[in-house]
């Protein structure tokens, strides 16, 4: 007789060769949003009623044709792995079924008629703050459409679009969801818009998460986004009945992001010598200054890189190691995506396979030198910190040939001998000595970069 398959409330995180069966109500492939890899695939994953599986990238083409979402499987040979060393998933246990080599599906057609086809674990809109954490867990929202947004542009100078929606609960409390890329563009604004015209619109947002647009917490779409307009189960109906507020009303808005050039967004721009001769106040709240300047080298005398862990959330220190500019009398900071831009390569392709002294750099930063660009320097004004250069390279501009590049007064051209500063190598050493226990090399090898780990430059 075969064995039976195991029930759900008897798994427990390192159990081997487990056997589920249940019906696949989700299915979605989670990528790494900020790759710019042909492939940025992490892996397969997918919810069995409210069991999270997952399908490794090694094996996605190997399960992809088995799996269809809808469909009752009986499943075996899967392990149950720590729920902590995956992100962005639903946090139903504390545990995941992952896919192994070995693993077998067996699709059940005449079995599971009696399990739901949807199931949906609702976030109250004033849980959503505290979703904005380092795991980034998917939350599921219902509510009544009560604006529908433009599908545009992020910002006069961005190449990435989103749509705003705004949702209500049965208190009448009110939830923006940022719908991006694909997700904002696909959203049927028409369907909707006609359907207000006589009854509310209940919809369902699916497998979104909570982080940070514009210092304020939102609720966003990713990769495993569903959306459900006026889905036809007990949920919605009860929803429905239950709203006792007036209808909205829904109108079409026009996009207002007024596309502009570099030039144009920077506005006012500054020699690197006024910059540097800035008080830390005018720092405060983010505030950056837009100046054209020239990087001519990379300092081989600092560390390049640092190891950023969005788990522990830890940024650098006086032992961490980033990438550092010099400028006449001001050194600045490239991370994330302007060091990314400088040097066309992210942090995992530009240290593939190597492993080097953190004193030394590999040549790929040589990508960045002799590039003209508009930055927008900011500083790190926290007086903690005890990382010994404060400037940052906020954005970076490519200055396109059609550009004009603002010509400096007479007084500007008597502060800076150079029309355009030249980022220049400085024979220093760094003002804090590292410890004998910082990681002296990295080596990305690709299960480390499968890893929750972000290595930035």
């Amino acid at each position: 007789m075969a064995n039976p398959a195991t029930s759900l409330k008897d798994i427990s995180v390192g159990q081997q060769n487990c056997k589920v069966f249940g019906r696949l109500i989700r299915l979605w492939d989670a990528i790494n949003m900020r790759s710019k890899s042909a492939d940025p695939l992490i892996s397969i994953d997918g919810i069995l009623l409210d069991e999270h599986i997952t399908v490794p990238k090694r094996f996605a083409k190997q399960f992809r044709p088995l799996l269809n979402k809808g469909s009752v499987y009986l499943i075996s040979n899967t392990v149950a792995i720590d729920a902590k060393r995956k992100t962005n998933i639903y946090q139903c246990q504390n545990y995941i079924l992952q896919f192994k080599h070995d693993t077998r599906i067996q699709p059940l057609e005449s079995r599971g008629l009696t399990i739901p086809k949807f199931f949906f674990d609702f976030c109250p809109f004033d849980e959503v703050l505290g979703k904005n954490i380092s795991s980034k867990p998917l939350i599921d929202l219902i509510g009544v459409i009560s604006y529908i947004g433009p599908y545009d542009f992020v910002s006069p100078t961005s190449d990435k679009k989103l749509r705003r929606i705004k949702i209500q609960n049965l208190e009448e409390q009110t939830q923006d969801v940022l719908l991006w890329g694909q997700y904002g563009e696909s959203f049927n604004e028409d369907a909707t818009l006609h359907k207000s015209k006589d009854e509310i619109v209940v919809a369902i947002f699916a497998g979104l998460t909570a982080g940070k647009f514009s210092a304020i917490t939102e609720a966003s779409s990713s990769s495993a986004t569903e959306i459900y307009i006026d889905l036809d189960t007990p949920q919605v109906r009860e929803f429905r009945t239950s709203y006792q507020w007036e209808r909205p009303t829904l109108e079409q808005q026009l996009p207002k992001v007024i596309r502009l050039t570099p030039i144009q967004a920077a506005g006012k721009m500054y020699t690197l010598s006024e910059i540097s001769a800035m008080p830390i106040s005018a720092f405060q709240g983010g505030a950056t200054y837009s100046t054209t300047a020239k990087i001519t080298a990379i300092l081989s005398s600092i560390k390049w890189y640092y190891i950023g862990c969005h788990r522990c959330d830890k940024g650098y220190s006086n032992n961490s190691d980033s990438p550092r500019y010099e400028s006449g009398s001001l050194d600045a900071v490239a991370f994330s995506f302007v060091a990314k831009d400088l040097v066309e390569l992210d942090a995992a392709q530009a240290s593939q396979n190597m492993k080097i002294d953190p004193a030394d750099h590999p040549t790929a930063l040589n990508n960045a030198i002799g590039k003209t660009k508009i930055f927008a320097i900011g500083m790190n004004t926290d007086t903690s910190s005890k990382f010994p250069i404060s400037y940052v390279l906020k954005k970076s501009f490519t200055i396109e040939p059609t550009m004009s590049v603002p010509m400096l007064t007479d007084g500007e051209l008597r502060a800076s001998s150079k029309s355009t500063p030249e980022i220049s190598l400085a024979d220093k050493t760094p003002t804090e000595k590292t410890s004998s226990t910082t990681k002296r090399a990295i080596d990305f090898t690709k299960d480390s970069i499968e890893e929750t780990r972000r290595y930035i430059l």
